[in-house]
């Protein structure tokens, strides 16, 4: 099962924004904790992290403003309070510009997947490198943001996706290569979504337990309710 947000920023601007939640002594937390203090309409979690308290991102991390990390790598989501959040490799942005930055793997090549060897070691060698994965992209001709969030690693069900196939479902889309990032996967891809008052958690973790706590979630808010907080 994939799940995707995506924001149309024509019509999105100045109501609502993207979002970092993250706690500033290191200390994880569960993504729909801090959508539940937000009141978040939706979120994912973000990038790699080291995975005990305290704890902290591996790549770059930028929340209003702030450098969390200075390590920038391939590929870095960025955008200003309310504003598009556009993917673009790392190396050719000005990140002094950006009050936001989340970084991961960027695509360094592409090969169109091919799902028309059915044979039994064909379809082996293809599961090898699945697993679950949260990724994003963007269409600057549009103005969409694109978020995705694939289950996996489940016997009978969803196996998940290799990086070539998350970056050929962004490319169905119609977003180019070098807009696409690879973000935290695994027992970490989460993705939740406000439903009434209820926050509820729509994809299926593969550690089996109702969430991971991570070091930090991308977050979808209210821009209105952003002032309100921050």
């Amino acid at each position: 099962m994939i799940y995707w947000l995506v924001m149309e920023w024509d019509k999105c601007a100045g109501k609502v924004s993207l979002d970092i939640a993250y706690n500033e002594n290191g200390r994880r937390e569960m993504p729909t904790t801090w959508a539940r203090q937000r009141d978040a309409f939706a979120w994912v979690n973000g990038s790699y992290h080291k995975t005990s308290d305290p704890s902290e991102p591996i790549y770059e991390l930028k929340v209003r403003g702030k450098e969390v990390k200075h390590n920038p790598y391939d590929q870095s989501l960025v955008w200003n309070r309310g504003g598009y959040g556009h993917v673009q490799r790392t190396a050719e942005l000005k990140l002094d510009d950006y009050e936001y930055a989340i970084s991961g793997d960027g695509y360094t090549a592409y090969s169109e997947p091919s799902f028309t060897n059915t044979t039994a070691a064909a379809v082996k060698n293809r599961q090898k490198g699945r697993a679950p994965r949260t990724f994003a992209g963007s269409i600057p001709e549009k103005k969409l943001t694109i978020i995705g969030a694939a289950d996996g690693r489940f016997s009978g069900g969803s196996i998940g996706l290799e990086c070539n196939e998350e970056r050929w479902l962004l490319g169905k889309w119609g977003v180019d290569l070098k807009n696409c990032v690879n973000l935290d996967g695994g027992g970490s891809t989460m993705c939740g979504l406000k439903e009434g008052d209820k926050y509820v958690l729509q994809s299926r973790p593969s550690n089996q337990k109702p969430e991971r706590r991570v070091h930090h979630s991308i977050q979808i808010v209210d821009i209105t309710e952003w002032k309100k907080q921050h």
